[in-house]
């Protein structure tokens, strides 16, 4: 009876991720891996079991770019700690693969028009 439980439960597991987009599975990989630094295509294509190339051409067919897909797991992932921790924001930069704080600052500028201070300091005080 456990077996059948097991089986079944693996299946629905299997069934799902067959049924993820490729890129969902990307952007997945992506924010595991952006802890340890910024993830690279060679790295991603490894953990998924593809080619460089194979993972180029799903992405392709799915109009998506790893790098498209890295900067919206950073820009998702800033926004959550800028609003959520007390972490210092050169943290949350290196946090999140970036080595300068002023990329860091540009890219916060790009995603949401304004430095990573002024977006923590506007959500909190949306909180008050």
């Amino acid at each position: 009876m456990l077996l059948a439980l097991n089986e079944q439960a693996i299946r629905s597991y299997l069934g799902k991720i067959e049924r993820m987009r490729f890129a969902d599975r990307i952007l997945e990989q992506i924010r595991k891996t952006l802890p340890e630094g910024e993830p690279r295509l060679g790295d991603i294509a490894i953990r998924l079991g593809v080619s460089q190339r194979t993972l180029q051409r799903k992405l392709s067919h799915e109009q998506q770019s790893f790098q498209g897909l890295l900067d919206l797991a950073r820009r998702q992932q800033a926004e959550d700690l800028l609003q959520h921790s007390t972490l210092p924001i050169v943290e949350i930069g290196y946090r999140l693969g970036f080595s300068d704080p002023s990329n860091f600052c540009r890219a916060s500028n790009r995603w949401f028009g304004c430095s990573p201070s002024s977006l923590r300091e506007r959500c909190r005080l949306m909180a008050t």
